[in-house]
C-alpha cells in the first residue's frame, strides 16, 4: 500500500498488514556464499598447475580468505582463468593439505586476485581452520 501524498494518510486507513507485505530483499545483493570465510595470515599457500604428464613447478601465492569450498589468493604472476592448480597449503601446526582447484574469478592490479574453487567440499579442511582459528575474524 503505496500512499501518492501525505494528504492520503488522512483518508485512507493504515493496515499493519500492508507493511509485512513488502519486499525488502528486492535491492539487496544475492549472497551465494554457503560457508564462513576465515581470514588467515597463519597458513602459507602455493599452487602448481596440473600439467598431462607432470605438475609444474609451485607458485608462492598470498591467503586472503579460505572456506572448505574455497579461497582467495593473490601472485605476482599471472595464472590461466579457468587453469586446474593443485593447491598446498601448511599450516603452523605442520598439517598440509593437497586440493585440486579451479580458477574461477581473477582481478588484476598491482597483484593478481584469483577466486579460487575447491573441486569439492573439505570438510578436514573446515574442521581444522575452525580448530586452530586464533583470531575471529570471519567475511
Amino acid at each position: 500500500m503505496y500512499f501518492e501524498s501525505m494528504a492520503d494518510l488522512d483518508h485512507k486507513p493504515f493496515d499493519i498488514d500492508e507493511l509485512f507485505k513488502i519486499d525488502f530483499t528486492k535491492d539487496l545483493p544475492v549472497n551465494n556464499r554457503l560457508t564462513v570465510r576465515y581470514i588467515r595470515k597463519d597458513i602459507k599457500v602455493a599452487l602448481s598447475q596440473i600439467g598431462f604428464f607432470s605438475f609444474r613447478r609451485p607458485v608462492s601465492a598470498q591467503l586472503h580468505d579460505i572456506s572448505s569450498r574455497g579461497a582467495l589468493i593473490s601472485t605476482k604472476k599471472k595464472l590461466k582463468r579457468k587453469g586446474i592448480f593443485k593447491l598446498f597449503l601448511l599450516f603452523k601446526d605442520h598439517q598440509r593439505f593437497e586440493i585440486k582447484v579451479k580458477i574461477v574469478r581473477q582481478m588484476h592490479s598491482d597483484r593478481h586476485y584469483y577466486g579460487i574453487k575447491f573441486d569439492r567440499f573439505n570438510h578436514k579442511l573446515g574442521d581444522h581452520l575452525l580448530k586452530t582459528q586464533e583470531d575471529l575474524i570471519f567475511k
